[in-house]
Formats: structure tokens, sequence, C-alpha cells
């Protein structure tokens, strides 16, 4: 067994061509940067009935009740559009 196979392939992933690339702090913050995503924006309604009824509905599918009120308005929506479009 060599030595490679202790060393972590992440450390491994650093070398092409035999030859060590170095990540500096610049290089770094320009990764951290692009990685980071705009935020999403939250919205609140009070639905109290509707509620109820999204999470029994979500449950009985497995989901977690927010994805499932995500996807219904996302269908509701994407329906509308086409119909009024005339698809």
């Amino acid at each position: 067994m060599g030595f490679r196979s202790f060393a972590l392939p992440e450390f491994w992933k650093c070398f092409s061509n035999g030859e060590a690339h170095v990540l500096t702090k610049e290089k770094l913050r320009e990764r951290i940067a692009a990685s980071r995503k705009a935020p999403e924006p939250t919205v609140a309604l009070r639905i109290p009935e509707d509620l109820a009824l999204a999470r029994k509905q979500a449950e009985r599918k497995g989901l977690p009740y927010q994805t499932y009120i995500k996807s219904l308005l996302h269908e509701t929506l994407t329906e509308r559009e086409k119909r009024k479009a005339g698809w």
C-alpha cells in the first residue's frame, strides 16, 4: 500500500500534472462570494383553516407542509398562466 492510499482524496485534488495549486486568501474569498446565493424572499400568510387542511394533505403525501403549499401555489399559478396564454 502506497502513501496515496492513506492520504485524503481532497488533498490530491489540489494537484494537476504534479504541480500544487495554492489557494490564497483572495482566491478563497472569491470562491466564498461566488458560492453565496441571493436570499429568497420570505412570505408570511395568515391562513388558519387552509393551513390545517394543507398539513393534513401534505402528511398523507409524506411531504413537509411548506413544500406542499409551495408546490400547490406553483402548479396553480402555472395553470392560470397557461389558460391566460390560451394553451
